[in-house]
């Protein structure tokens, strides 16, 4: 099991549907999400060669709301110019501000030898050197810049986390139960990935004070 510490200066993790106010999901990203920026992190392109990895997010500090005035580019008229007119339009979009996560991965049903963590462990023992990845690192949309990646050897004190909630855990606040994305729906008719895939949604407790955490705390991306 491999433990990750996050800097995220600013975030938006959209909310679906949200439009004219572009709401954040808060406090912490989706799983589909961290997944992603996992695969990101080691260059990966294919994001089905490492379903069967197990993961979960906590906040150890949650960032600070923060609503500005953004532009929204859209295509509504063909007689006017792309961000122009009618294609153009105000929107107020929630930015969250000093965001610090943390990110539980283990190989889950993964082959321990080629999995998502022992990718990951080698890289950050290589010192983040050797991934052939391209562009800047990113959590979630490209203006999500990760400030920061660090391995560390157990659980930050005064951590959220969010925690399966059919593991075998007694939870002591039933009431943040959290619905997070852990796969999400997508089309691909390129020729090596002709597939259509559903979102998937898993239910957590987003526990206060974790001070311990064991596989069947984490969710499977499958």
């Amino acid at each position: 099991m491999l433990f990750l510490t996050l800097e995220i200066p600013t975030a938006t993790w959209r909310k679906p549907g949200s439009t004219l106010f572009i709401e954040s999901v808060k406090p912490i990203p989706n799983l589909s999400t961290c997944y992603g920026f996992l695969l990101s992190l080691i260059g990966e392109e294919n994001p089905l060669i490492h379903r069967g990895a197990a993961l979960t997010v906590g906040v150890i500090k949650a960032g600070r709301s923060n609503i500005i005035l953004t532009k929204r580019h859209k295509y509504k008229d063909p007689n006017e110019n792309f961000g122009e007119g009618r294609n153009i339009s105000l929107c107020q979009k929630e930015i969250l501000l000093g965001n610090e996560l943390f990110l539980v991965l283990d190989h889950g049903k993964q082959d321990v030898s080629f999995s998502l963590e022992t990718k990951v462990r080698k890289l950050a023992e290589n010192n983040w050197e050797g991934s052939h990845r391209f562009g800047s690192l990113y959590l979630g949309e490209s203006t999500n810049i990760v400030n920061s990646v660090d391995v560390v050897s157990e659980i930050p004190e005064g951590c959220s986390i969010l925690l399966n909630r059919n593991s075998n855990r007694n939870f002591e606040n039933e009431y943040s139960i959290f619905s997070t994305v852990i796969w999400p729906g997508y089309r691909s008719s390129s020729e090596e990935h002709n597939t259509f895939a559903h979102k998937k949604v898993a239910y957590g407790i987003l526990e206060k004070n974790v001070k311990t955490i064991n596989q069947d705390d984490l969710f499977i991306i499958e």
